[in-house]
């Protein structure tokens, strides 16, 4: 089997709007289809900003395979959750006011069971293309108006 090639949005194809110009691309990549295979699974949101935790909690709550959704705030709390609880699915901001999202996506990868990690990200500069690529990445999404209605699509 060849390896997985992710699909991948340069900010020359992305609109204001955050749809790609021409072919109808999405705004994020995946690694591949159904990273996250289960029929219901749970899920840790790392984000410091409130507004954003009350959006996208807003939308997990109408998923029926999400069982279970934690919201954090800082690295440190993300860190000891993802240790005592062991989530299936991480969506994580890169950008945190206590640490780096993208540092911490890799200290999640060199844990013994790893989550799953859903990047997202108002940043469009080559570290985080480069860690997207990384294997425990699973996608990334651009924060952009439209995140909402993409993010269920993203998850699954």
């Amino acid at each position: 089997m060849p390896p997985r090639r992710p699909f991948v949005v340069r900010d020359s194809d992305v609109t204001s709007f955050g749809l790609a110009r021409g072919r109808g691309r999405l705004p994020y990549f995946r690694h591949g289809p159904g990273r996250v295979t289960k029929s219901s699974f749970s899920l840790l949101h790392v984000e410091d900003d409130s507004l954003w935790q009350t959006s996208v909690a807003g939308v997990l709550r109408g998923l029926p395979e999400v069982k279970s959704c934690e919201t954090v705030a800082t690295a440190t709390a993300a860190l000891e959750h993802v240790r005592n609880f062991r989530p299936d699915l991480v969506l994580l901001d890169v950008v945190l006011t206590d640490g780096d999202g993208l540092q911490l996506a890799r200290e999640f990868a060199a844990l013994r069971a790893p989550p799953q990690i859903l990047l997202l990200s108002v940043r469009r500069d080559d570290a985080v293309l480069q860690a997207a690529h990384e294997p425990h990445v699973a996608a990334l999404l651009w924060k952009t108006n439209d995140v909402l209605a993409r993010l269920p699509e993203a998850i699954r």
